[in-house]
């Protein structure tokens, strides 16, 4: 799911930019129709993982993959440069505080045990007649 966030929020930063050229060209870009496609996609996928179980088991992934994935398409499919030098160790540093408070959030209290559990797993389905 983070990778398919990452894929959409690449689509979203070359639309955005096609609209500096004016709605014409935003129109006619191929990520503006692609966008239509899969935002919805995603969201629904997202929403299949975060039922499918505990969201201690989908959401870290979502987290640590979400701006990795939306780096790596801007480098590698639009074009995007990245800042280096002394900035290297800026951008390290903060994916290493997000890394840091997922594995924090992870291991909260709160998401173990009663508290945490789903709906799902909480209360059997209705039966259906």
């Amino acid at each position: 799911m983070g990778v398919w966030f990452g894929f959409t929020a690449a689509l979203v930063a070359a639309m955005t930019a096609a609209f500096n050229e004016g709605i014409g060209e935003a129109v006619r870009t191929w990520q503006t129709w692609a966008l239509l496609v899969v935002g919805p996609t995603g969201f629904l996928l997202l929403q299949n993982a975060l039922r499918a179980g505990r969201l201690v088991a989908s959401q870290p992934g979502f987290t640590l993959a979400n701006p990795l994935a939306s780096i790596g398409w801007g480098v590698a499919v639009f074009g995007e440069q990245v800042r280096d030098g002394v900035w290297i160790l800026a951008q390290a540093g903060g994916a290493a505080l997000v890394a840091a408070g997922t594995l924090l959030l992870v291991r909260s209290p709160l998401l173990h045990g009663p508290q945490g559990a789903t709906e799902q797993a909480d209360q059997p389905r209705a039966q259906r007649p």
